[in-house]
C-alpha cells in the first residue's frame, strides 16, 4: 500500500465542517498522547505511521478503514471522525489512465473529459481581466462574496448555499 509516489494525494476532512470550532486534528496513533495537529498531511501521516507500525505489511486499504482522524476541539473534544481512507484525497495515474480518489470513492477520469475540461479553461478570461473587488487581508469571505457578485454582474452567487443528495452524509456547498 505504502510503495509508490504521494505527491498527488493528500489527506483532507472529507466534508465540510465547521472551523470555528475546530482547533486541530489527531491521527488514530495520537490518541494516547492527547496530541493535536494543526493540519492533516499525508506525507507526515505515512512519515510516522511507519514509526508507529511493526507490521508494515498490515497497512493496506482495510486497515486505512479502520483507523480514525478526528477534528479535536479547543477543549480537546472530538467535533468529527472519519475513517483514514475517507480523508485520502487526490489524483493518480495507473496504466496510462488517471483516477480520483475522494471520500474513500475512487473514480476514472475519461481522457476526453480532461481534453475537453482544459480546452475550456483555457477560454476563460484571465483573472487580471475581470473586475474583482478590492480585498485586505481583513476582509471575510462573506463580505468579498457579497461584492464580487455585485462587480462581476451577472454573476451566481452560490457561497453558503447548501445542496443535500442521497449520495453525501453531509451538504455540498456549492
Amino acid at each position: 500500500m505504502l510503495a509508490g509516489h504521494l505527491t498527488n494525494l493528500d489527506l483532507a476532512p472529507p466534508e465540510i465542517i465547521d472551523w470555528s470550532r475546530v482547533v486541530g486534528f489527531r491521527y488514530h496513533y495520537d490518541a494516547y498522547k492527547k496530541f493535536t495537529r494543526s493540519e492533516v498531511q499525508l506525507p507526515v501521516y505515512v512519515s510516522e505511521l511507519l514509526n508507529h507500525e511493526d507490521d508494515v505489511d498490515a497497512i493496506d486499504v482495510d486497515y486505512l478503514k479502520a483507523r480514525s482522524i478526528r477534528a479535536i476541539d479547543a477543549s480537546g473534544q472530538t467535533v468529527r471522525k472519519w475513517s483514514v481512507w475517507k480523508c485520502i484525497t487526490g489524483e493518480l495515474e495507473y496504466g496510462g489512465t488517471t483516477y480520483v480518489i475522494d471520500e474513500g470513492e475512487i473514480f476514472e477520469v475519461a481522457a476526453d473529459y480532461l481534453e475537453s475540461l482544459n480546452e475550456n479553461i483555457t477560454r476563460l478570461p484571465l483573472q487580471d481581466a475581470l473586475p474583482w473587488p478590492a480585498a485586505t487581508t481583513r476582509t471575510d469571505e462573506d463580505t468579498f462574496s457579497r461584492a464580487a457578485a455585485v462587480s462581476l454582474a451577472p454573476a451566481l452567487r452560490l457561497d453558503q448555499e447548501l445542496v443535500y443528495s442521497r449520495m453525501q452524509t453531509t451538504p455540498i456547498e456549492l
